[in-house]
């Protein structure tokens, strides 16, 4: 619980912060334990894990701009509870984003939206509106040609498939998503989309094509990852653990070679050839 000395600061610092303040030490200080943020507005960072002071950042989120910054606002918020396991919550934002951002005329906010309810459905188990809510999302990605807004909720769709043990539409998604980063996204998303097509590899048994991936993936940062983790093994250190017991030290050194030796983009294009598929 809060001392009253701290709640009696953590109003004043609500009182203190413009709206977009809020929004963006909300956001900035969300997977940060209380106090110890690094922003101006440290004991922001508390209120979120209070339901007394929950309704502010919201009040922001409604309160900051355009109907389009709303929509963004309240996506981007209902994603931290997201991630934080408060599904409930998440949830309420993101369809009243969906809600705003289809009121406001702009695609890009309701496919943030329906991308994010994906990844609650999915983390909550509910596999079929998962799969409802991302392949709309993909579709409007599709519509207006927007590849870095496509790929995320097929790499979703592909870790919502794995985690049904769909192989097959698994990699149909994984492909999709591959394709499309190869087409106008940032390196990090295909690295990103390349680590999840390696960990469908690894559960395929297909070793060799996941160590190359990830090797070829190197130190590339994530673009983004939805959290639906699906088997034990999914991080890279233990696909990587788990193929080197499988292949034996010499055939694992020779597929970190050979995927060290690809770029991020050969690496990408040798996976989606179809006679190299897991």
């Amino acid at each position: 619980m809060l001392s009253m000395a701290m709640k009696r600061q953590v109003d004043r610092s609500w009182k203190r912060a413009s709206p977009r303040r809020v929004l963006w030490a909300t956001t900035a200080c969300c997977h940060q334990p209380c106090g110890t943020s690094e922003s101006r507005w440290p004991n922001l960072a508390c209120t979120i894990r209070h339901s007394a002071w929950r309704r502010k950042p919201v009040a922001a989120s409604r309160a900051a701009g355009s109907q389009r910054e709303i929509a963004w606002n309240l996506s981007l918020l209902g994603r931290k509870f997201a991630l934080r396991g408060e599904l409930e919550t998440a949830e309420e934002l993101l369809q009243e984003a969906l809600f705003v951002g289809r009121s406001s005329g702009d695609v890009s906010p309701v496919m943030s939206s329906l991308l994010n309810l994906g990844v609650v459905y999915g983390k909550r188990g509910d596999f079929l509106r998962a799969r409802q809510v991302l392949l709309k999302a993909a579709e409007l990605g599709q519509e207006i040609d927007l590849k870095f807004m496509t790929a995320a909720p097929l790499v979703a769709l592909g870790d919502v498939c794995m985690a049904e043990q769909d192989w097959d539409a698994a990699e149909r998604a994984y492909r999709a998503a591959l394709e499309d980063a190869t087409r106008g996204t940032t390196r990090a998303m295909m690295a990103s989309a390349g680590r999840r097509y390696a960990a469908l590899c690894q559960a395929r048994g297909d070793h060799v094509r996941a160590v190359r991936v990830l090797a070829a993936c190197g130190s590339i940062s994530r673009g983004w990852d939805s959290f639906i983790y699906f088997d034990p093994t999914s991080s890279e250190e233990d696909i990587l653990e788990v193929a080197r017991t499988a292949l034996g030290e010499e055939e694992f050194t020779r597929a970190v070679a050979v995927g060290q030796s690809f770029t991020l983009e050969e690496a990408i294009l040798d996976a989606l050839r179809p006679e190299t598929f897991c």
